[in-house]
Parts: structure tokens; sequence; C-alpha cells
């Protein structure tokens, strides 16, 4: 084991629960949870949504997908990358003067909300859980790489 590699990674974890703790005592309400209290300008707000898509999980799924389908892979790469930029620029504008934070927010306004909640939580656990295997398939990786352990399959 790299007795360097382990500090400075347990340094950032530190850092990095340090200002998560003060930030969460900062926040009151939902708005300031999800908007920051709407007090952040584009270009933060900009970091914070690559921050959110650079993932481990969009990092080795799209290596992945390329490397298994080729150019078709790719393109699925960059639709997804326009999707999400087509679904910014329709709705993110028209949910902020809104005043909802959330789709889940938006439709349980227009429709009624008990049955809304629940499907939009039901929806987003499937989608999480997805997620959180290749969270964890890349934080594997890199906690494989810091400590030079090796896996082993039975």
């Amino acid at each position: 084991m790299n007795a360097v590699r382990l500090t400075a990674f347990a340094v950032l974890i530190a850092v990095t629960l340090v200002v998560t703790f003060f930030a969460a005592r900062k926040t009151n309400t939902t708005t300031e949870y999800l908007a920051a209290g709407r007090g952040i300008s584009a270009a933060q707000n900009g970091f914070a949504v690559a921050g959110d898509l650079m993932s481990a999980a969009t990092v080795l799924g799209f290596t992945a997908l390329i490397f298994l389908s080729g150019f078709d892979g790719w393109v699925l790469a960059i639709a997804a990358a326009v999707a999400f930029l087509l679904v910014l620029l329709l709705f993110a504008e028209r949910m902020r003067n809104a005043g909802q934070l959330t789709v889940a927010d938006v439709l349980s306004y227009r429709l009624r909300a008990r049955p809304v909640r629940a499907m939009t939580a039901s929806a987003n656990l499937f989608i999480v859980t997805i997620y959180l295997i290749a969270q964890l398939v890349g934080s594997g990786v890199l906690i494989r790489t810091l400590s030079g352990l090796t896996s082993h399959r039975r």
C-alpha cells in the first residue's frame, strides 16, 4: 500500500466532509438545498451540473458503451448530452418561473399529488439503484488502485 496516496485520499475525504458539514448548517429550506437558495451565478450552477454529470458511472458507462458499440456508442453518448441540453433549454426556465424545483413538484402541482409522488419515488429508487451500482464499481476501482489491493473472485 502506498501511504502517500492513502493519506491524500483521506485528506480529500476529510475536507469534503468538513465542507459538507458547514454547508448543511446553512441549509434550512428545500430551495436552499436543491437550488442553493437561488443565489449562485450561472457559472457556479454550470460547474455544479457538470460535477453531477462527470461521475464514475458516466465515465465508465460511456467508455464501455463506446468500446462495445463503436461509433454507435459514441452517437448514443452525444445524443444523451444533446437530450440533456434540450431538456435544460425547454423546461428549466419554465420550472423556475413556476417556482417548482423538480419534475415531481410540477406534476404534483398539476395532477393529484399522492399518486404522482409514489410514481416518481419508485422511478427514482429504480434509477438510483442502477446508478449506484456503477458508482460502486468506480469507487472499487479507485480504492483498489489507491491501496494496491487485488480482487479475489471465487
